[in-house]
């Protein structure tokens, strides 16, 4: 916790906020893929996939964070 701590101090001290902005917005967009990844990966490797659940949502998702990602 303290080396994020101090990582966070130096990284506050040599970038701007514009700049910190951006890559906590990015970070962001990485974690809301990653969470789309994971459901449609879940969905996929089960024996018996359940009637409700549908892989559509997820990839939509993660497509949609991607173009998001782009701009």
């Amino acid at each position: 916790m303290l080396f994020v701590g101090v990582l966070a101090l130096i990284g506050s001290q040599v970038i701007s906020f514009e700049r910190g902005v951006e890559l906590l917005n990015f970070g962001a967009l990485l974690a809301f893929m990653g969470v789309n990844v994971a459901a449609l990966t879940r969905y996929y490797l089960r024996e018996q996939p359940e009637e409700v659940d549908e892989p559509g949502p997820p990839a939509l998702g993660f497509l949609y964070a991607c173009f998001l990602a782009e701009t």
